[in-house]
């Protein structure tokens, strides 16, 4: 009865998670309602929680964001992030790696596809009809079209290992029609980092599987995708080298100058913890973006803005905990049998790569997305782990 309701709980968040607006009470229930029932089976069987070889890289993370936040600009606001953000990633780890075994992560896939199917449903219309666009750009149902973009960093890899790889036809076909929706929907968010995320890992992909059908469909796509007026033009300016660098990196690079001056004058502890903390050092740094001069929620840059938040400890302790998190995954990745879970593990460690590159020029470590990151941390060590 206690893995339904875990499951049933877990089910409502994952299905929520890509809808941000307006869901904040549907994202707690999602994490209450299986956290407690978790603690409380914990407490009854007199269980200690497991980390899974990541205890100590997590102590230290939120030790680092605890130093920062007493030095923080805005104790309040890094205290409201602290519960907001950390608290919800710490718990929905706990539950996931001491609740679930391998065959709960497929159950999981379920809601997963379902809401895939309504955002980029929502995207697609939304876009056509300019009631979800912005600049030209779809935005979604994050409202934004980078942040939509970033979830399908997280969701078209897994969708298309489905296609590939899942030994049920039924799922394999239901991929299908939504990796042509998906593609499209990233496809008019126009953002071309997540375009090369997202085409890189699906060649990676490709790789391990048929990969001359993988390829050619790849291709295939690439190739209608640049047919579209919007996108060829994107196109072309990333590949032509000093336009396309220059209009990639020239709304960036005050930032990032204006980022590493805040770190100079924060080494250690950081500005504060919290991903808007940029709003409230406005009166003492230029953050503003060159080409539209509009006040900037963050440096555009992951690395940047952990160091921004939490001061160089931070990125020390946030690297050797993907570090970690890479060298324990791995490890059991090596030891498992060729089949799905095998495959399904390979999708997350690709796709936290491809995120943690995008990381380079975007921010995604906030709200849901931060969620997505720590939710698929949590898969790869069940996913890996002999039940």
């Amino acid at each position: 009865m206690a893995k339904r309701i875990i499951l049933g709980g877990l089910s409502l968040l994952i299905f929520i998670l890509p809808f941000p607006i307006h869901t904040a009470t549907w994202e707690s229930l999602g994490l209450a309602i299986p956290f407690l029932t978790w603690l409380f089976t914990s407490l009854k069987r007199k269980e200690k929680p497991k980390f899974y070889g990541l205890g100590f890289p997590i102590l230290l993370w939120v030790g680092v964001v605890l130093i920062s936040l007493i030095h923080s600009i805005n104790p309040v606001y890094s205290l409201h992030e602290l519960k907001d953000e950390l608290f919800k990633q710490l718990i929905l780890f706990l539950v996931v790696v001491n609740a679930l075994k391998r065959e709960d992560c497929e159950f999981l896939l379920y809601p997963f596809l379902l809401s895939n199917f309504f955002v980029s449903a929502f995207t697609l219309y939304g876009f056509f009809t300019g009631i979800l666009a912005e600049y030209g750009r779809a935005i979604g149902t994050y409202l934004s079209y980078s942040r939509t973009a970033m979830y399908y960093i997280f969701s078209i890899p897994l969708i298309f290992t489905i296609l590939l790889s899942h030994p049920k036809k039924f799922l394999r076909y239901v991929s299908l029609f939504l990796l042509t929706l998906s593609l499209l929907a990233l496809l008019f968010t126009y953002t071309r980092g997540a375009w090369i995320c997202v085409f890189f890992a699906l060649i990676l992909l490709s790789l391990r599987k048929n990969w001359k059908l993988s390829l050619s469909i790849l291709l295939v796509t690439s190739l209608l995708a640049i047919s579209v007026p919007g996108v060829k033009e994107r196109v072309k300016e990333t590949f032509n080298f000093r336009k396309g660098l220059n209009n990639i990196l020239s709304a960036r690079i005050g930032l990032w100058k204006n980022a590493l001056i805040i770190i100079k004058d924060n080494p250690f502890t950081g500005a504060g913890y919290g991903p808007n903390i940029f709003r409230y050092l406005k009166d003492k740094y230029d953050i503003t973006n060159r080409i539209s001069k509009t006040q900037q929620p963050d440096a555009h840059n992951l690395y940047l803005q952990i160091m921004v938040e939490t001061g160089i400890p931070g990125i020390l302790a946030f690297l050797f905990l993907i570090f970690r998190w890479y060298q324990v995954t791995l490890r059991k990745w090596r030891k498992l049998k060729a089949g799905w879970e095998k495959e399904f593990l390979t999708t997350i460690l690709t796709s936290i790569g491809a995120i943690l590159f995008y990381g380079l020029v975007g921010y995604f470590y906030e709200d849901r997305n931060g969620l997505f990151f720590w939710l698929f941390l949590s898969l790869a060590l069940v996913l890996g782990r002999e039940d």
